[in-house]
């Protein structure tokens, strides 16, 4: 049997309100979010896409996704 590491990978988002549009400084740490634990891209990038749609009016607000693994 053989398992195929390169497709296993973890992600989550990280989501909040920068202080300045051209600058990747939160305006307050704590109100940072954290999303979910995702086992592939694809679920990451729906979920990314389910946040920024929800906020575009506001230009100020930012989600990233970050592989953890």
């Amino acid at each position: 049997m053989t398992v195929d590491y390169e497709d296993k990978h973890l992600y989550i988002l990280i989501g909040g309100e920068l202080e300045f549009v051209h600058m990747p400084h939160y305006r307050n740490l704590n109100e940072v979010k954290l999303y979910g634990q995702y086992n592939d891209r694809t679920e990451a990038v729906a979920k990314w896409r389910e946040l920024a749609m929800s906020t575009i009016d506001n230009a100020h607000m930012k989600y990233q996704i970050v592989k953890v693994y």
